[in-house]
């Protein structure tokens, strides 16, 4: 077995361990579970990271990766570890390959080709897309929201989307403007409505608040306008959403009744008023 396929299996074996650790007890999980276990599971990776290996001559996956200083050898390894690993990759590598600066984005951005994103081998294509997310540059936005735009598959644009809210505030300016200057809100808008609405929870700016808004009024898909701007967490959502509802409540189905219903009173509002027709 060769140096690569050691190291993915013992890293997947990590993976393995803390999901096991974690939810194997059957314990109740309360609404921070998630951040928990991201921490718990970064801080098993780091010292899995920094531990020395048996097979690779007792040196640790952390420095082999960092050893590596040919640009081809670095991408071979990205492809190869992408159809190994269970689950993204080791740090050590992804940061090795972003250490190639322009080179890593040019070779990241060059995966996301029409054919690479309709197959349905597209491991590499997936974490090509979450390593994006570690840059913060226009040209890589562009190519994100580009790509959003040219596949119709589903798990790679729930990865486009989680790969901008990677990115965080920096990429707030350009996906308000993407928003407001689109014609339509329609199915890949409204990825880009949810990382909005993610990325603004904890950047709030009234940009952002405008943009959400004015894509709820604009979507035909209130559900989803609805749940982002609960997501948001902004109280001036509540009369928006209220007066939605106190306009439409003859005509609105259930779902979209109940759902806006449970976003005002996350909200902080009330609408005991308005009764189900």
């Amino acid at each position: 077995m060769d140096k690569l396929k050691i190291i993915i299996n013992s890293y997947n074996n990590v993976l393995k361990e803390s999901y096991e650790n974690y939810f194997g007890d059957e314990k109740e999980l309360d609404e921070n579970w998630e951040k928990e276990f991201e921490a718990i599971l970064e801080d098993n990776i780091e010292k899995w990271e920094a531990a020395p290996v048996k097979e690779l001559g007792n040196i640790s996956a952390g420095c082999f990766f960092g050893a590596v200083n040919d640009f081809g050898l670095i991408t071979r390894y990205f492809i190869e570890a992408a159809h190994l690993s269970d689950e993204g990759l080791p740090p050590s590598l992804t940061g090795c390959l972003l250490s190639f600066g322009k080179k890593a984005k040019a070779f990241l951005t060059g995966l996301l080709t029409d054919n690479c994103m309709s197959s349905d081998e597209n491991h590499e294509v997936l974490l090509a897309i979450r390593t994006l997310g570690k840059f913060n540059c226009a040209h890589c936005l562009n190519c994100l929201t580009d790509a959003l735009k040219k596949t119709c598959n589903i798990q790679i644009k729930e990865e486009i989307k989680d790969a901008l809210v990677d990115m965080g505030k920096a990429c707030m300016d350009y996906l308000i403007k993407y928003l407001m200057e689109a014609d339509t809100i329609d199915d890949d808008e409204e990825y880009i409505l949810v990382a909005v609405s993610e990325i603004g929870r904890d950047n709030k700016n009234d940009n952002a608040y405008s943009a959400l808004k004015d894509s709820f009024k604009r979507m035909e898909n209130k559900i989803i306008g609805a749940i982002c701007l609960g997501t948001y967490g902004d109280g001036r959502a509540i009369p928006v959403l209220r007066g939605y509802m106190e306009k439409n409540v003859d005509s609105m189905d259930r779902e979209t009744f109940y759902e806006i219903k449970c976003q005002v009173q996350r909200l902080g509002g009330k609408t005991d008023d308005i009764i189900f027709q």
